[in-house]
Protein backbone atom coordinates (compact mmCIF):
# COMPACT_ATOMS: atom_id res chain seq x y z
CA UNK A 1 0.00 0.00 0.00
CA UNK A 2 2.12 3.10 -1.48
CA UNK A 3 0.66 5.77 -3.15
CA UNK A 4 2.61 5.05 -6.52
CA UNK A 5 2.59 1.12 -6.19
CA UNK A 6 1.07 0.98 -10.00
CA UNK A 7 1.51 -3.38 -9.56
CA UNK A 8 -0.38 -3.82 -6.33
CA UNK A 9 -0.70 -7.93 -5.06
CA UNK A 10 1.71 -8.97 -7.89
CA UNK A 11 5.32 -7.49 -6.91
CA UNK A 12 7.77 -10.07 -6.28
CA UNK A 13 9.26 -7.33 -3.36
CA UNK A 14 7.63 -5.16 -1.11
CA UNK A 15 9.40 -2.33 1.31
CA UNK A 16 7.90 -0.14 4.59
CA UNK A 17 9.29 3.12 5.22
CA UNK A 18 8.06 6.98 6.44
CA UNK A 19 7.71 9.90 5.51
CA UNK A 20 6.37 12.18 8.37
CA UNK A 21 7.90 15.48 7.44
CA UNK A 22 6.07 15.12 4.12
CA UNK A 23 3.06 17.12 4.92
CA UNK A 24 1.12 15.35 1.75
CA UNK A 25 2.06 11.88 2.73
CA UNK A 26 0.64 9.68 5.89
CA UNK A 27 3.84 9.18 8.15
CA UNK A 28 3.93 5.50 7.31
CA UNK A 29 4.02 5.83 3.82
CA UNK A 30 4.42 2.19 2.52
CA UNK A 31 2.78 -0.15 4.12
CA UNK A 32 2.65 -4.31 3.54
CA UNK A 33 -0.14 -5.92 3.64
CA UNK A 34 -0.42 -9.35 4.00
CA UNK A 35 -3.77 -11.93 3.80
CA UNK A 36 -4.24 -15.13 5.05
CA UNK A 37 -6.86 -17.00 4.09
CA UNK A 38 -7.64 -19.06 7.28
CA UNK A 39 -10.91 -20.69 6.54
CA UNK A 40 -9.33 -23.88 5.57
CA UNK A 41 -7.43 -24.12 9.14
CA UNK A 42 -10.32 -22.56 11.61
CA UNK A 43 -13.49 -23.16 11.38
CA UNK A 44 -15.89 -20.33 9.75
CA UNK A 45 -19.47 -19.12 10.37
CA UNK A 46 -19.30 -19.99 14.17
CA UNK A 47 -20.12 -16.41 15.42
CA UNK A 48 -17.06 -13.78 17.03
CA UNK A 49 -18.01 -14.98 21.19
CA UNK A 50 -17.14 -18.57 19.92
CA UNK A 51 -13.55 -17.60 19.02
CA UNK A 52 -10.21 -16.62 20.97
CA UNK A 53 -6.94 -16.76 19.81
CA UNK A 54 -4.61 -18.08 22.61
CA UNK A 55 -0.86 -17.42 20.61
CA UNK A 56 -0.28 -15.85 16.69
CA UNK A 57 3.44 -15.41 15.66
CA UNK A 58 4.25 -13.74 12.52
CA UNK A 59 7.60 -14.42 10.10
CA UNK A 60 8.75 -11.85 7.55
CA UNK A 61 11.98 -12.19 5.68
CA UNK A 62 14.03 -9.40 4.14
CA UNK A 63 15.29 -9.39 0.83
CA UNK A 64 18.05 -6.42 0.61
CA UNK A 65 21.55 -6.79 2.65
CA UNK A 66 22.31 -4.44 5.16
CA UNK A 67 20.72 -1.34 3.99
CA UNK A 68 19.14 -0.75 7.78
CA UNK A 69 20.18 -1.36 11.25
CA UNK A 70 18.20 -3.31 13.77
CA UNK A 71 16.44 -2.15 16.63
CA UNK A 72 14.10 -4.82 18.16
CA UNK A 73 12.17 -1.99 20.43
CA UNK A 74 9.42 0.13 20.27
CA UNK A 75 10.28 3.93 19.63
CA UNK A 76 7.98 6.54 20.81
CA UNK A 77 5.99 8.35 17.97
CA UNK A 78 7.72 11.98 19.48
CA UNK A 79 11.34 10.53 17.89
CA UNK A 80 10.24 10.72 14.33
CA UNK A 81 9.51 14.41 14.85
CA UNK A 82 12.22 16.79 13.79
CA UNK A 83 14.56 17.91 15.45
CA UNK A 84 14.05 21.94 15.99
CA UNK A 85 10.06 20.42 17.12
CA UNK A 86 9.65 20.83 20.25
CA UNK A 87 7.77 17.78 20.72
CA UNK A 88 11.03 15.71 19.41
CA UNK A 89 12.24 13.33 22.15
CA UNK A 90 15.35 11.49 20.90
CA UNK A 91 15.59 8.11 19.63
CA UNK A 92 18.12 6.09 22.40
CA UNK A 93 19.43 3.53 20.38
CA UNK A 94 20.44 2.75 16.37
CA UNK A 95 17.52 2.21 14.27
CA UNK A 96 14.06 1.85 13.50
CA UNK A 97 12.17 -0.85 14.71
CA UNK A 98 9.67 -3.30 12.53
CA UNK A 99 5.89 -3.30 13.96
CA UNK A 100 2.71 -5.05 13.17
CA UNK A 101 -0.85 -3.72 13.24
CA UNK A 102 -4.37 -4.91 12.55
CA UNK A 103 -5.81 -3.37 9.12
CA UNK A 104 -8.69 -0.75 8.78
CA UNK A 105 -10.86 0.28 5.61
CA UNK A 106 -12.70 3.19 4.05
CA UNK A 107 -14.44 4.37 1.14
CA UNK A 108 -16.89 0.80 1.15
CA UNK A 109 -14.10 -1.10 1.57
CA UNK A 110 -13.53 -4.16 4.42
CA UNK A 111 -12.51 -7.28 5.47
CA UNK A 112 -14.86 -8.70 2.86
CA UNK A 113 -14.20 -7.09 -0.41
CA UNK A 114 -10.90 -5.47 0.32
CA UNK A 115 -8.14 -7.94 -1.60
CA UNK A 116 -4.42 -7.50 -2.52
CA UNK A 117 -4.99 -5.80 -5.90
CA UNK A 118 -7.31 -3.52 -4.46
CA UNK A 119 -6.38 0.36 -5.25
CA UNK A 120 -4.83 2.90 -3.37
CA UNK A 121 -7.38 5.06 -3.05
CA UNK A 122 -10.78 5.49 -4.87
CA UNK A 123 -11.13 9.30 -3.70
CA UNK A 124 -9.04 11.85 -3.60
CA UNK A 125 -5.44 12.11 -5.96
CA UNK A 126 -2.73 10.56 -4.13
CA UNK A 127 -0.77 13.51 -6.56
CA UNK A 128 -2.01 16.20 -5.11
CA UNK A 129 -2.79 14.64 -1.10
CA UNK A 130 -1.82 11.22 -0.29
CA UNK A 131 -2.71 11.19 3.43
CA UNK A 132 -5.98 10.13 5.00
CA UNK A 133 -7.06 8.36 1.48
CA UNK A 134 -6.12 4.87 1.23
CA UNK A 135 -8.32 2.62 1.31
CA UNK A 136 -6.80 -0.29 3.50
CA UNK A 137 -4.33 1.25 6.90
CA UNK A 138 -2.62 -0.15 9.42
CA UNK A 139 -4.85 0.50 12.55
CA UNK A 140 -5.97 -0.03 16.35
CA UNK A 141 -9.05 -1.38 17.27
CA UNK A 142 -11.53 -1.09 20.08
CA UNK A 143 -13.55 -3.40 22.06
CA UNK A 144 -16.82 -2.47 19.90
CA UNK A 145 -15.12 -3.00 16.87
CA UNK A 146 -14.28 0.53 15.87
CA UNK A 147 -11.38 1.17 13.69
CA UNK A 148 -8.67 4.31 14.23
CA UNK A 149 -6.35 5.24 11.54
CA UNK A 150 -2.80 5.31 12.86
CA UNK A 151 -0.67 5.74 9.72
CA UNK A 152 -0.69 9.42 10.27
CA UNK A 153 0.28 8.67 14.26
CA UNK A 154 2.67 11.22 14.46
CA UNK A 155 1.12 14.37 13.31
CA UNK A 156 -2.24 13.23 14.10
CA UNK A 157 -0.35 13.00 18.34
CA UNK A 158 -0.93 9.21 18.89
CA UNK A 159 0.85 6.73 20.40
CA UNK A 160 -0.57 3.32 18.83
CA UNK A 161 0.61 0.01 20.45
CA UNK A 162 1.75 -2.63 17.81
CA UNK A 163 0.45 -6.42 17.81
CA UNK A 164 4.19 -6.54 17.89
CA UNK A 165 7.96 -5.56 17.17
CA UNK A 166 9.93 -7.67 15.01
CA UNK A 167 12.60 -9.96 16.24
CA UNK A 168 15.72 -10.92 14.95
CA UNK A 169 18.82 -12.97 15.60
CA UNK A 170 21.23 -9.65 15.76
CA UNK A 171 22.58 -7.38 18.32
CA UNK A 172 21.02 -3.99 18.53
CA UNK A 173 22.08 -1.80 15.83
CA UNK A 174 23.69 -4.41 13.07
CA UNK A 175 23.06 -3.88 9.73
CA UNK A 176 20.36 -6.70 8.79
CA UNK A 177 21.55 -9.15 6.18
CA UNK A 178 20.18 -10.27 3.33
CA UNK A 179 17.22 -13.22 4.09
CA UNK A 180 17.18 -12.06 8.11
CA UNK A 181 13.54 -13.49 9.20
CA UNK A 182 11.43 -11.41 11.91
CA UNK A 183 9.52 -12.63 13.98
CA UNK A 184 6.37 -11.33 15.61
CA UNK A 185 4.73 -12.84 18.80
CA UNK A 186 1.80 -11.34 18.61
CA UNK A 187 0.13 -9.46 21.79
CA UNK A 188 -3.09 -10.27 22.43
CA UNK A 189 -4.14 -8.66 25.46
CA UNK A 190 -6.28 -6.43 24.79
CA UNK A 191 -10.44 -7.00 23.93
CA UNK A 192 -9.97 -5.06 20.59
CA UNK A 193 -7.55 -7.06 19.10
CA UNK A 194 -9.25 -10.36 20.30
CA UNK A 195 -11.68 -9.03 18.96
CA UNK A 196 -10.66 -8.21 15.16
CA UNK A 197 -9.12 -11.58 15.09
CA UNK A 198 -12.78 -13.39 16.13
CA UNK A 199 -14.43 -11.11 13.40
CA UNK A 200 -11.26 -12.52 10.62
CA UNK A 201 -11.84 -16.17 11.37
CA UNK A 202 -15.42 -15.77 11.30
CA UNK A 203 -14.99 -14.61 7.78
CA UNK A 204 -12.37 -17.10 6.77
CA UNK A 205 -9.20 -13.92 6.16
CA UNK A 206 -7.19 -12.34 8.79
CA UNK A 207 -5.03 -8.70 7.55
CA UNK A 208 -2.47 -7.31 8.82
CA UNK A 209 0.04 -4.79 8.16
CA UNK A 210 3.83 -4.66 7.87
CA UNK A 211 4.90 -1.06 9.20
CA UNK A 212 7.94 0.55 9.69
CA UNK A 213 9.18 4.29 9.67
CA UNK A 214 12.59 3.92 7.86
CA UNK A 215 13.12 6.90 5.99
CA UNK A 216 13.12 7.11 2.38
CA UNK A 217 16.80 8.82 2.10
CA UNK A 218 18.78 10.00 4.38
CA UNK A 219 17.69 13.11 5.50
CA UNK A 220 20.63 15.41 7.28
CA UNK A 221 17.84 18.16 8.51
CA UNK A 222 16.56 15.02 10.25
CA UNK A 223 19.28 13.98 11.99
CA UNK A 224 21.18 10.38 11.86
CA UNK A 225 18.82 7.81 10.45
CA UNK A 226 19.41 4.50 8.77
CA UNK A 227 20.15 4.28 5.14
CA UNK A 228 17.71 3.15 3.85
CA UNK A 229 14.60 1.01 4.38
CA UNK A 230 13.44 -2.94 4.94
CA UNK A 231 12.40 -4.63 1.52
CA UNK A 232 10.60 -7.87 1.74
CA UNK A 233 10.20 -11.32 0.02
CA UNK A 234 6.18 -11.43 -0.66
CA UNK A 235 4.29 -14.74 -1.35
CA UNK A 236 4.39 -14.28 -5.15
CA UNK A 237 8.53 -13.96 -5.08
CA UNK A 238 9.13 -17.86 -6.70
CA UNK A 239 12.76 -17.62 -5.07
CA UNK A 240 11.14 -16.87 -1.51
CA UNK A 241 8.71 -19.34 -1.84
CA UNK A 242 11.31 -21.87 -2.86
CA UNK A 243 13.49 -21.22 0.11
CA UNK A 244 10.96 -21.11 2.31
CA UNK A 245 10.99 -17.00 2.81
CA UNK A 246 8.00 -16.09 2.55
CA UNK A 247 5.34 -14.81 4.94
CA UNK A 248 4.65 -16.87 7.46
CA UNK A 249 2.01 -16.93 10.53
CA UNK A 250 0.96 -19.32 13.35
CA UNK A 251 -2.08 -19.70 15.22
CA UNK A 252 -3.23 -21.24 17.87
CA UNK A 253 -7.29 -20.71 18.39
CA UNK A 254 -10.13 -21.80 20.71
CA UNK A 255 -13.09 -22.68 18.64
CA UNK A 256 -16.20 -22.76 20.95
CA UNK A 257 -16.57 -22.66 24.59
CA UNK A 258 -13.79 -23.10 26.82
CA UNK A 259 -16.07 -25.26 29.37
CA UNK A 260 -14.87 -27.87 26.94
CA UNK A 261 -11.61 -27.08 27.38
CA UNK A 262 -9.36 -30.11 26.11
CA UNK A 263 -11.70 -29.70 22.76
CA UNK A 264 -13.24 -33.55 23.05
CA UNK A 265 -16.68 -32.42 22.54
CA UNK A 266 -17.45 -33.65 26.16
CA UNK A 267 -18.03 -31.76 29.49
CA UNK A 268 -16.10 -33.61 32.45
CA UNK A 269 -13.54 -33.51 35.26
CA UNK A 270 -10.58 -34.15 32.37
CA UNK A 271 -11.85 -30.56 31.38
CA UNK A 272 -11.27 -29.25 34.49
CA UNK A 273 -8.14 -30.80 35.20
CA UNK A 274 -6.95 -29.47 32.65
CA UNK A 275 -7.49 -26.10 33.15
CA UNK A 276 -6.32 -26.09 36.12
CA UNK A 277 -3.23 -27.35 35.08
CA UNK A 278 -2.74 -24.40 32.38
CA UNK A 279 -3.92 -21.97 35.30
CA UNK A 280 -1.27 -22.91 37.72
CA UNK A 281 1.62 -22.86 34.97
CA UNK A 282 0.04 -19.37 33.38
CA UNK A 283 -0.35 -20.92 30.05
CA UNK A 284 -1.86 -18.80 27.59
CA UNK A 285 -4.69 -21.01 27.12
CA UNK A 286 -6.04 -20.75 30.86
CA UNK A 287 -6.03 -16.71 30.37
CA UNK A 288 -9.68 -16.92 29.42
CA UNK A 289 -10.53 -13.26 29.35
CA UNK A 290 -7.04 -12.40 27.99
CA UNK A 291 -6.05 -10.00 29.92
CA UNK A 292 -2.69 -11.46 30.01
CA UNK A 293 -2.88 -12.03 34.09
CA UNK A 294 -4.41 -15.06 35.70
CA UNK A 295 -6.70 -14.18 38.57
CA UNK A 296 -9.89 -15.56 39.90
CA UNK A 297 -11.79 -13.91 37.10
CA UNK A 298 -10.66 -16.75 34.79
CA UNK A 299 -11.86 -18.98 36.94
CA UNK A 300 -15.16 -17.88 37.25
CA UNK A 301 -14.99 -17.30 33.18
CA UNK A 302 -14.21 -20.89 33.07
CA UNK A 303 -16.65 -22.31 35.98
CA UNK A 304 -19.54 -20.38 34.19
CA UNK A 305 -18.50 -21.82 31.02
CA UNK A 306 -18.20 -25.15 31.81
CA UNK A 307 -21.85 -25.00 33.72
CA UNK A 308 -23.80 -23.41 30.92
Amino acid sequence: MYPFNGTPGTRFLAATFGAPTLEFFDDRDAQYILIFNTGGLVPTGQGIDNYRTVSATLTVTVYNDSEFFYDGTYDPMASYRPLDDPAHVPDVDVGRPINLFPVGYRDGFDLTNWTETSPFNVVGDPMTDASRIRTAYCAEYSADGVATDVSLAVRDGLEPQPLGTGQADLNPGDPVPADTTFVFELDLCDPGVQRYFAEAFDYGRLNLAVVSMHGASYDPDIGPGDPSYPIYYTSENPLGELLGLTPTLTLRVRVGSAGDFNGDGTRDFFDVLEFLNDFNAQRPAADLNSDCRFDFFDVLQFLNEFSS
